[in-house]
């Protein structure tokens, strides 16, 4: 739902009156103020959609039945759902975040952590019942925001497709360092990823597509893989 703010705008110039005419000496303060602390907006939203037909669904989908088992895979799998976005964010130093909280999950729940560059890593879809761990403990995922309506192919190396960002999560060792990182809107519209220097930058568009990669590696038959504590926020919790 988005919040409408009214618009508060003060002007106030303050001079002195001398004896016959009225001047600004030097040393006299003269202020002009516009206050909009009460103005602005911050809003997002997100429409699953089926890559095949546009019909509308209730999560990130993955096409199951063609994921190879007991492989030591390489090769990225794109879902078969991406999201039509949109937000509005007119609030100075507000944006809008994506990450996950899988410790806190419903159904997927991650107890321990894969490690990866000496960081413990809670990302992705998780194993249901390693509830985590190393090995076939989580399926890392990608996502990237685009203007173009064009299924990607990650491939082996996902951030060959331009904009692309791995999913993080709020338990990472390296959580705190990550705020630009998963900023998907700010006050310059949909952001598209980070600079080498670690800044935001934007599509030219407060509307536009995301789409979803995962890394299926040494699945079996019976598997369980999922997460349902994907959070879009407007503060970090």
């Amino acid at each position: 739902m988005k919040k409408l703010f009214s618009l508060l705008a003060v002007l106030a110039v303050t001079v002195f009156m001398g004896s016959t005419v009225f001047a600004a000496s030097i040393g006299d303060k003269v202020s002009s103020i516009a206050n909009f602390s009460g103005a602005g907006e911050v809003s997002f939203s997100m429409d699953l959609k089926k890559i095949s037909d546009d019909s509308t669904v209730s999560s990130i989908q993955w096409d199951v039945a063609n994921i190879p088992l007991g492989v030591d895979a390489t090769d990225w799998t794109t879902s078969t759902v991406y999201a039509v976005i949109s937000a509005t964010v007119t609030k100075a130093n507000n944006a809008v975040y994506m990450y996950q909280d899988n410790k806190n999950g419903t159904n997927y729940i991650a107890v321990s952590s894969r490690t990866e560059d000496g960081q413990g890593i809670y990302s992705g879809m998780v194993n249901k019942t390693t509830q985590g761990g190393d090995y076939r403990g989580y399926i890392p995922m990608v996502f990237c925001s685009t203007t173009t309506k064009a299924t990607p192919n990650f491939g082996t190396n996902p951030e060959s497709v331009a904009g692309t960002r791995y999913f993080i999560d709020k338990s990472n060792t390296n959580f705190s360092t990550q705020t630009n990182y998963i900023t998907i809107a700010n006050t310059g519209g949909l952001v598209g990823g980070v600079t080498a220097g670690g800044d935001c930058f934007n599509i030219g568009s407060n509307t536009g597509y995301m789409y979803f990669g995962g890394l299926f590696k040494n699945i079996l038959g019976g598997d369980d893989w999922g997460t349902d504590s994907i959070k879009i926020v407007s503060t970090i919790e």
